[in-house]
């Protein structure tokens, strides 16, 4: 197919040149833009997008969906099985079951499975989290049934034959190869650990001298453990329940009724993780326990994020004037630097802190001034008004999200998977009106009540021991 170019005047006067008359365009017989072109069929009746529905099969797998009548229709499988499942005997096998998603299984073969999909225009992928793991699609409307097909089928009858674990294995050294150039992600997988120990402090990625030692008996106990009905949900954007339901039964009622192994709390410890590397800049993150998805402090800690500073929200902003981190950052920093508040959230815990991002000279002095905001709010020392755009912020952040298929697909799987149950947007916007000034600082004044955790990456050189920050 032949590039589709378009040449006018405003391409001509990008170039500096004069652009010819365009008189002949407008001509006294052209079409009235204020009447109807002959033979256009007449606009039909508008689709309102309908509510998220949930349903439980009587095995136990919950199926949710949200219509909105998309030409392209996107689905997903959760499944309650994150890499904070895994132990000691099988640390990084999650990272292999994401890296093996779509190969062979009882029913077809991994080249079969790759073939239908293809055929019907499908595009999936497999990622993971500390909580959950998750297959999805985005395929055509009429295309729906085969991809939940393919997913029921990789789902209750997976095999990870030994010849294919070969090539699994090299996809994982290529995960771990290019993790290795993002200094964030060890940021990140190591303040986990320092925060958790175990459970999440598991990471998604599994560690380099574990690639060789884990195989198919891993990966097939560790499905039999956990892909079971009660800890899966089969979530889609764009489809239309009643039909949904009928293939989630289909495809889905070899999983048989079984609740999840008991799962062990998440406990926080605290604790210090630094990595010299020889980096021209320090990435580093600080934080503290924070609210878990089911916390009544969730909203708080998401207000207060964003009294703090989060990245811009212009694209190439500095963001150094509504920000508070990152405008204490441009007061003391001499070279580049970046600041944030950070907020993870988890079934049962969350972490609340800051990442910062500064040349080794100045990263000391980074991390005690964004660290100072956060005492100052604990003080008191907060607007009306910042709160007010705070608020706005997260409310704007929950309503965008629903207009992403991607995004909505992982607040439904999530939700859904976790509760059993689904919170509308707008019930969440309502509540977020509700959060006090006083909710606000009661949690900002249990920041750093306990340990803190801190986890650097670069010249650590100048990093501030835990003891030294607070």
């Amino acid at each position: 197919m032949l590039p589709f170019r378009r040449a006018g005047p405003s391409v001509v006067r990008a170039l500096g040149a004069t652009a010819p008359s365009t008189q002949k365009l407008f001509a006294s017989t052209a079409v009235p833009l204020n009447e109807p072109l002959v033979d256009l069929p007449g606009k039909g009746a508008v689709q309102e997008p309908q509510h998220v529905q949930v349903t439980t099969l009587d095995n136990g797998v919950k199926v949710a969906s949200v219509e909105t009548y998309s030409p392209v229709s996107r689905v997903g499988v959760f499944l309650d099985a994150g890499s904070r499942y895994e132990t000691q005997d099988n640390l990084g096998v999650t990272h292999f079951l994401r890296s093996a998603a779509f190969t062979s299984t009882k029913e077809s073969t991994a080249f079969k499975i790759a073939r239908e999909l293809e055929q019907c225009g499908a595009t999936v992928e497999a990622t993971s989290t500390r909580d959950h793991l998750i297959f999805s699609a985005d395929c055509k409307r009429d295309s729906v049934e085969q991809v939940v097909e393919s997913l029921g089928n990789v789902i209750t009858s997976p095999l990870y034959n030994p010849w294919e674990m070969e090539e699994v294995a090299d996809r994982v050294k290529l995960d771990l190869a290019v993790a290795a150039t993002q200094p964030q992600v060890a940021v990140l997988e190591d303040l986990h650990r320092a925060a958790y120990r175990r459970n999440l402090g598991n990471s998604i990625y599994c560690l380099p001298h574990r690639v060789g030692g884990i195989t198919t008996n891993h990966l097939l106990d560790f499905t039999q453990k956990h892909f079971v009905s009660s800890g899966v949900a089969l979530v889609g954007v764009g489809v239309d329940h009643q039909e949904f339901v009928e293939q989630a039964k289909s495809s889905f009622a070899s999983l048989a009724r079984a609740g999840a192994p008991a799962k062990e709390a998440a406990r926080y410890f605290g604790g210090e993780a630094v990595t010299h590397k020889p980096y021209p800049i320090v990435h580093a993150a600080v934080v503290t326990e924070g609210a878990s998805l089911n916390g009544k402090d969730m909203l708080a800690y998401g207000i207060l994020q964003r009294v703090l500073g989060t990245t811009p929200f212009i694209k190439w902003g500095s963001n150094t004037s509504s920000s508070r981190v990152n405008k204490a950052a441009s007061e003391v920093a001499e070279g580049p630097f970046f600041a944030s508040s950070l907020n993870m959230n988890y079934v049962d815990s969350g972490l609340f802190g800051l990442y910062v991002i500064a040349t080794p000279t100045d990263i000391g002095k980074v991390m005690k001034a964004t660290l100072g905001q956060c005492v100052n709010v604990s003080k008191g020392e907060i607007s009306d008004a910042e709160i007010t755009r705070a608020k706005n912020q997260l409310k704007a952040n929950v309503l965008m999200a629903c207009e992403s298929k991607h995004t909505a697909l992982e607040n439904m799987g999530a939700q859904v998977l976790i509760k059993g149950s689904y919170t509308p947007s707008l019930e969440v916007v309502q509540a977020v009106d509700s959060v006090s000034k006083n909710d606000i600082l009661s949690v900002a004044k249990r920041l750093f009540t306990t340990k803190p955790t801190v986890s650097a990456v670069g010249d650590v050189t100048n990093v501030p021991h835990i003891n030294d920050l607070l």
